[in-house]
C-alpha cells in the first residue's frame, strides 16, 4: 500500500518529510538539553531516554483510510498529527508529569493538545502521557511550524505496550478474551509497582 494520490506531489511529500524530521531533531536536542539542565540543577535528569520515529507510508495511508479522508498532503498535514513520533521514557509516574511540565514550559514549544492515558488509561490497560506539539523547523530561510506526537511512559509501561502492539497483530482467534484480561491485569501491576517504587524513593 502506497500514496497513489501523491504521484504528482511527490516532490510536495518529501518536503513536507523533511519537516518532520526537522522536528523530530529539533525536539530531541531540547530534550536532551533539558535533561542536562535538570541533572545539573536538580542533580537528577527524569529523561532515560528518547526514541523517534516517521510514520510509514503505510501507516499514514491507513490512517487517512480510517477517517474517510482523501490521501493529500494537506490532508496528511491535518488529520494525521503523528507522522512524526517520539517516545520520551522515564522511572516512574511522577517523571511523566515532570517531564509533560518541561515540555509544556518552553517558549518556543507549543502544545496544541494533551492526553492523559496516565489517569484515564485506555480500555487496554494502556498508560501513557500523550502531547501533540508544534516545533519550527527551518526550512528555505523559513520557520514552519510542523507537528509532532510525544509519548511519555515508564520503562515498565513500555515494555508492555510493546507486548500490546504485537498483540494487535495477531488474529482475534489466536488472542482470546482471557489473554486480553491477563494483559489489563499486567498494566495494573505495573502501575502499582510504579507507585511504591516511587514511595520508596520519596523515604
Amino acid at each position: 500500500m502506497g500514496l497513489p494520490d501523491l504521484r504528482d506531489g511527490l516532490t510536495e511529500y518529501n518536503r513536507m518529510l523533511l519537516l518532520y524530521r526537522g522536528a523530530i531533531r529539533e525536539m530531541t536536542a531540547v530534550l536532551e538539553n533539558l535533561g542536562e539542565e535538570a541533572q545539573f540543577s536538580n542533580r537528577y535528569n527524569p529523561i532515560r531516554f528518547v526514541e523517534s520515529r516517521i510514520k510509514t507510508d503505510e501507516s499514514i495511508v491507513r490512517k487517512l483510510q480510517r477517517k474517510g479522508k482523501d490521501i493529500t498532503v494537506d490532508n496528511i498535514r491535518t488529520y494525521v498529527e503523528d507522522v512524526a513520533g517520539m517516545k520520551v521514557l522515564c522511572r516512574n509516574t511522577t517523571d511523566i508529569y515532570r517531564i509533560a511540565d518541561m515540555i509544556s514550559s518552553l517558549p518556543n514549544i507549543e502544545v496544541l493538545r494533551e492526553k492523559d492515558y496516565q489517569c484515564d488509561p485506555k480500555m487496554s490497560g494502556y498508560r501513557s502521557y500523550h502531547m501533540i506539539v508544534s516545533v519550527p523547523v527551518l526550512m528555505a530561510g523559513q520557520l514552519v511550524p510542523t507537528k509532532a506526537e510525544i509519548q511519555i511512559h515508564t520503562l515498565a509501561m513500555d515494555v508492555w505496550a510493546e507486548l500490546e502492539y504485537e498483540m494487535s497483530f495477531k488474529s482475534r482467534s489466536t488472542v482470546s478474551d482471557q489473554k486480553l484480561k491477563e494483559l489489563r491485569e499486567c498494566a495494573d501491576m505495573i502501575q502499582f509497582l510504579d507507585k511504591k517504587m516511587q514511595e520508596l524513593k520519596n523515604l
